[in-house]
């Protein structure tokens, strides 16, 4: 009864959805985006994952301001694969939306040396 679901949306359908004036894929855009924070606040809060020194697999620290909003978030991403050239950008929209959307958080918003 219970399927194996495996669901994934690659970068560059996420930036289908995010370049997109239609309704519901900015509907979808901000909602993945959305779920990526609260997922990514969940798995970073020390009270629900205590990480210990040497973990694999961590989930790269986010350092987002507190007055970012999810449409600036929105924009960094857009712009983030624009900063490559044709070949790498190809190998990046082929990535897991989350890596995308990932890495184009912690280069629009380093995190500080000690954190």
């Amino acid at each position: 009864m219970g399927g194996n679901a495996q669901a994934s949306m690659s970068g560059a359908h996420l930036l289908e959805y995010c370049g997109s004036s239609d309704g519901a894929f900015e509907g979808i855009c901000l909602g993945y985006i959305n779920g990526y924070l609260d997922l990514n606040n969940l798995i970073q809060d020390p009270r629900v994952y205590p990480w210990k020194e040497g973990d694999k697999n961590k989930i790269p620290k986010t350092c987002l301001p507190t007055h970012v909003t999810v449409g600036q978030i929105r924009t960094v991403l857009l712009a983030y694969p624009l900063r490559f050239r044709p070949e790498p950008r190809d190998q990046l929209l082929k990535f897991n939306g989350g890596i995308l959307l990932s890495r184009s958080i912690r280069a629009a918003w380093p995190c500080e040396k000690n954190n």
